[in-house]
């Protein structure tokens, strides 16, 4: 590991200066191209649930948090207690951060601006921080002492689709993300000293556990950088327990401090709940389990081609590693990385719910690792074979393999950048392309000629259909599995299905993998029901290839 300065800092060099100050311009370029992209899909709070639907769970919570209560304590207490135990509390505090300048300057009916407010969420907790941790991980690993070296990764590392992907919603994958970066660096900055970096790490490390237990991960390199301390004569085995000691207490104070409910015994035994729900659903699956292996027969999986670019391009990321780890001045940093991807990426692998965005802390630290197989110059091949000792006719090819290595990486980088294309145009465009939203413009002129009565009618709707209230209707749902008793139980004037759900209710092999087999059967026996337009005192009366609508018999006559 070098000891580098930040930039801006007393011993950096104008040039590095200098790549620091483009970065940080293309950076703010690439923040301000996703907010018209973000600034959709969101003009109403039911509307979050066509396109995203955590986003639908987490924003009720969010304002809440912002809410003023009757005195100071409850004001306080809204903003600590925030409900959605799903996440740990630092998502909510940051995003509540982002909207509490909203909150004060736009009066008390501020909560209405969903668009305004949701556009700022994803970019002030998504954009930002994947920006942060790339500009952040682009100096640790070159420096900013080359312009190729720094451009190049920077604006690869920004074009893995998986990350704009993420960037297009507003969730905690990019807060954990810039947290295992910063352990990274600020572990690099230690310099095996074992000082103030080395425990700001354990903060760190603490704040990620809280966040999506992504510190967890680090179990197995924090022990391998203390005895890398003890085989470099650092220190001794005593004063390294110590130290361990000392990390883990830091850390632990940290997931604390980081989530303050762990102090309420009674938010306590609700945030262990749902965290224990959260890593079930996770582990076994929400409603089916997913039994397919990874590497199905053998193959490297599409969605990671698309997310995470070819598998060949994969293996050259893993071969960037092992040249980070044959140079004495990256060593360490690489094995760290490398120590916990491990572990991470075993768990995704094993795990039934596996999301592309679960890849993030894996795959971008390892994707950086290709600068180690970049030329340093246009004269000279990289560092690490700068030595190596190789007969003279293999010297043309050695300094050419690393522009060999560099012509692939463009090529994955275009391929990246037309599928990003693809992501920021269908999310552009999303409310004009939604069947969800075309479903709803049918069904309220279908519903138009209905008799007004005193009371609003009730309508069920599955996740994904675009439902809102009105002043005739209140809509409800559930995040559970919808049965015949439940409808019978909210007894609503009109039921609205997704086709999707007919099909997995009907899928024998969901059927046979599904978490809970009975609540599946119930619902299966409902939407053959409903499909078939045989649900006792409803009727069918709209259908198309997204959702059908059924209504009360005695109602179906004002929908022709």
């Amino acid at each position: 590991m070098q000891n580098k300065r930040l930039p801006g800092q007393s011993g950096a060099s104008a040039k590095q200066r200098s790549i620091s100050v483009a970065l940080l311009a293309a950076g703010i370029l690439y923040f301000i191209l996703f907010i018209f992209p973000n600034a959709t899909g969101a003009r109403t709070v039911a509307m979050l649930q066509v396109f995203q639907v955590d986003e639908y769970a987490q924003f009720p919570n969010v304002i809440h948090m912002l809410t003023p209560g009757g005195s100071l304590i409850e004001s306080l207490r809204n903003f600590i207690i925030y409900l959605h135990y799903f996440y740990g509390y630092i998502f909510y505090f940051v995003s509540a951060l982002v909207l509490l300048p909203l909150r004060f300057g736009m009066g008390s009916r501020w909560a209405d601006n969903v668009t305004l407010l949701v556009t700022c969420l994803r970019q002030g907790v998504s954009v930002l921080p994947a920006l942060a941790s790339i500009y952040v991980l682009t100096y640790l690993q070159t420096g900013f002492r080359s312009w190729l070296r720094s451009s190049a990764i920077f604006l690869l590392l920004l074009s893995v689709p998986a990350l704009v992907n993420n960037n297009l919603w507003w969730h905690p994958d990019s807060l954990g993300l810039l947290l295992v970066v910063l352990i990274f660096f600020f572990l690099d900055r230690d310099q095996l000293r074992f000082k103030r970096h080395f425990f700001i790490a354990a903060a760190l490390c603490g704040a990620a556990v809280g966040t999506k237990y992504l510190g967890v991960f680090f179990v197995f390199a924090v022990p391998l950088y203390l005895l890398l301390g003890i085989f470099q004569k650092k220190m001794g085995w005593r004063r390294a327990c110590l130290l361990a000691l000392a990390f883990v207490l830091v850390m632990a104070a940290c997931v604390v401090v980081t989530n303050p409910l762990l102090l309420m015994p009674q938010e306590r035994a609700a945030l262990i709940q749902y965290q224990m729900l959260q890593y079930q659903q996770t582990m076994g699956g929400i409603i089916v389990r997913n039994t397919q292996p990874f590497f199905e027969n053998g193959q490297y999986p599409p969605g990671m081609v698309t997310g995470y670019g070819f598998g060949l391009f994969a293996l050259l990321a893993i071969f960037g590693l092992a040249a980070g780890l044959l140079r004495p001045a990256t060593r360490t940093r690489a094995l760290l990385m490398l120590v916990f991807m491990l572990p991470l990426s075993y768990t995704i692998i094993n795990a039934a719910t596996r999301r592309d965005h679960y890849w993030l802390p894996v795959f971008i630290p390892l994707i950086s690792c290709l600068v180690f197989l970049f030329p340093e110059s246009a004269q000279e091949p990289p560092g690490w074979t700068k030595n190596a000792r190789s007969p003279s006719w293999l010297q043309p090819l050695r300094r050419g393999l690393p522009w060999l290595v560099l012509a692939f990486i463009l090529v994955q980088f275009l391929f990246f950048i037309r599928t990003d294309l693809g992501f920021y145009f269908d999310t552009l465009n999303r409310e004009n392309t939604s069947p969800s939203l075309a479903f709803n413009q049918k069904l309220n002129t279908l519903l138009a000629n209905l008799p007004r009565q005193d009371k609003k009618y009730v309508a069920y709707r599955d996740w994904h259909i675009y439902f809102p209230d009105s002043p005739s209707w209140q809509a409800e749902m559930t995040w559970d599995i919808t049965t015949e008793h439940f409808i019978r139980e909210l007894n609503p004037d009109m039921i609205l299905f997704e086709q999707d759900n007919l099909t997995l209710y009907n899928d024998p092999q969901a059927q046979q993998n599904a978490v809970n087999p009975e609540d599946m059967k119930l619902a299966r026996e409902l939407y053959q029901a409903a499909a078939n337009n045989r649900l006792e005192g409803y009727q069918l009366f709209y259908s198309d290839h997204f959702a059908l609508a059924l209504i009360r018999k005695e109602l179906a006559q004002y929908t022709r």
